[in-house]
């Protein structure tokens, strides 16, 4: 799973001679930074979204 965060280094990364950072953190996302407040974010993204869609929506047509 590739998330949005790592997208941009996963594009920018080299083909024949890649990031070693950027393929650990897409081939072993176990070790991945955690911390109260990341953990906290990660259980309240559903949140987030809803209460972002609900300002964006206001200005935007047909968001899905």
């Amino acid at each position: 799973r590739i998330t949005a965060s790592a997208m941009h280094a996963v594009l920018a990364t080299s083909l024949d001679s890649p990031v070693h950072s950027v393929v650990n953190r897409v081939c072993y996302p176990e070790k991945t930074f955690s911390t109260v407040q990341t953990r906290w974010g990660v259980e309240h993204e559903e949140d987030a979204r809803k209460a972002y869609t609900e300002i964006i929506a206001s200005n935007h047509r047909k968001l899905q």
